[in-house]
């Protein structure tokens, strides 16, 4: 906001108000589409910072000039810090402005374009960690994928709904998928995965938004550490799953 109050918001405007134009006294008010307030940054990882296990993918939105960009990435981080949330903490933004200052005053971050106009060449050699791209972009860019992975970079790409183009991926050796169907993507890993002597593991059952249920699990044959619920009928709820290729925690938050 224009008195520095970070807010997590999908869109640049909530009822008709452009975000970076206005103070947060006159956004405090104003309801989501579940009738809950626009919540603050700050709120947010007060609740996060009380478990280890999920992390926090923080899109910073591109704002109306370089400067308020720039204000944006500097209270974030302060943020972030505040809360002892760094290492559970990863950023994106569509923004190049937003992830080189991310990159420079937070060099050990995870930082990953959304943009999927830059080569995994260019986004290396400005210190990018991943590419974090549309699936159109990358089914016109199959070579993405090795040169990606030949860099070290991580690939994330969005949003995957289907089948076939979730099969696709998976062959790509793709890093994270974000979809707005995680039940089918998981299904789909399970058959994958129906023949080996591990498990991918179980949602665990969710109430009054806390988890509980986890359920450890071991897995040698798939990269995959994440999955973003971005469809939910309450906001902006995300659902991951997260393992990595020995050992690992699926979990429902």
């Amino acid at each position: 906001t224009t008195d520095g109050v970070v807010v997590v918001h999908h869109d640049p405007t909530i009822d008709g108000k452009r975000i970076d134009e206005s103070t947060y006294a006159a956004l405090k008010d104003c309801k989501l589409s579940n009738g809950e307030a626009i919540p603050t940054l700050d709120e947010l990882l007060a609740i996060a910072r009380k478990q280890k296990h999920t992390k926090l993918i923080i899109e910073i939105k591109s704002h109306n000039t370089q400067e308020k960009e720039a204000a944006a990435v500097d209270a974030v981080l302060k943020l972030v810090k505040k809360n002892k949330m760094d290492k559970l903490v990863e950023y994106i933004s569509f923004s190049q402005n937003v992830c080189e200052r991310l990159i420079a005053l937070s060099p050990k971050a995870k930082v990953a374009y959304l943009g999927s106009d830059l080569t995994p060449k260019q986004l290396s050699d400005k210190g990018y960690t991943g590419l974090d791209y549309h699936i159109g972009a990358m089914r016109a860019h199959e070579e993405w994928f090795d040169e990606a992975k030949q860099l070290g970079l991580e690939v994330n790409v969005w949003t995957v709904d289907d089948e076939p183009n979730m099969k696709w991926l998976i062959g790509k050796g793709v890093t994270y998928i974000t979809t707005d169907e995680p039940v089918m993507l998981q299904k789909l890993l399970c058959r994958i995965n129906d023949r080996r002597s591990s498990f991918f593991g179980f949602f665990g059952k969710k109430s009054g938004g806390e988890v509980k249920k986890s359920q450890d699990f071991a897995d040698n044959s798939i990269n995959f550490t994440k999955f973003a619920l971005a469809k939910s009928g309450c906001g902006s709820t995300i659902v991951w799953i997260c393992h990595n290729s020995s050992v690992g925690r699926a979990f429902h938050s």
